[in-house]
């Protein structure tokens, strides 16, 4: 199957799965996530935001208030329909639009800010979305990633090691994936995912570095945003922040 109809056919199979996923993760994490936010990001209030591959809607949720004019783009009707039902029992006013997050519908120097979470791994031409997301914020813009070195387990002697170093720490089968929606299309995506061959963040900080990005790296993101369950299962693939400021 062609990379783009596996990508758009996994996601639709699971949007409502991922979206009780987010709902219980906004009651149970929301102040964690915001708390971070406030102190790493420090986002402005009322500033211009493009929530990219926005899914259920998650990080659109936790950034909004303080006059923040939040758009958030993604290319599954599904995922887009559970997002603003995420954010209407949220009681947060998001503009969701349909698009192809690799090619955005939006002039030079829209936004103010871009954010995205757990998204450019599932793309089939990641190093394209990032140039795109770099071309609408605005000079001093800021691109906020949330990301892991998902799948590189795959590829990678080393990951698949730590995996199961790891899964046999703590008694969880190596094998073992909490998949929403088709088993089928989520593993076979997972392995053939276009990120699983780099490490990352390394390789982020060389496609944004191309793009004229001042860029800064949490490593250790993951240490306070993940409960102690996601650090069990995903310990080997930490998540990471990048947070990189269009150079004027």
């Amino acid at each position: 199957m062609e990379l783009k109809k596996l990508i758009q056919k996994r996601w639709k199979s699971s949007a409502k799965g991922f979206s009780e996923g987010v709902r219980e993760e906004i009651k149970k994490d929301q102040k964690k996530w915001r708390d971070y936010i406030d102190k790493k990001i420090s986002p402005e209030p009322g500033i211009k935001i493009l929530d990219t591959c926005c899914g259920p809607g998650f990080l659109s949720i936790i950034f909004s208030g303080e006059g923040r004019d939040i758009t958030a783009i993604d290319e599954c009707d599904t995922m887009l329909e559970e997002a603003e039902k995420n954010a209407a029992e949220n009681g947060v006013d998001i503009n969701f639009v349909k698009g192809d997050c690799h090619k955005l519908d939006f002039p030079d120097s829209t936004f103010d800010m871009v954010i995205s979470r757990n998204a450019l791994w599932t793309l089939y031409n990641p190093a394209e979305a990032y140039r795109e997301w770099v071309r609408v914020l605005k000079p001093g813009g800021r691109l906020i990633i949330f990301e892991s070195s998902w799948c590189l387990e795959y590829q990678n002697k080393t990951a698949m090691e730590k995996k199961a170093a790891l899964r046999k720490k703590y008694k969880i089968p190596v094998q073992e994936r909490n998949y929403y929606g088709d088993q089928s299309l989520a593993q076979e995506l997972d392995a053939r995912c276009m990120l699983g061959k780099v490490e990352r963040p390394d390789w982020d900080y060389s496609v944004l570095e191309k793009v004229k990005m001042d860029i800064e790296i949490d490593t250790e993101a993951w240490k306070y945003l993940w409960d102690d369950e996601m650090k069990k299962y995903f310990g080997y693939a930490p998540m990471f922040m990048i947070n990189a400021r269009k150079i004027k």
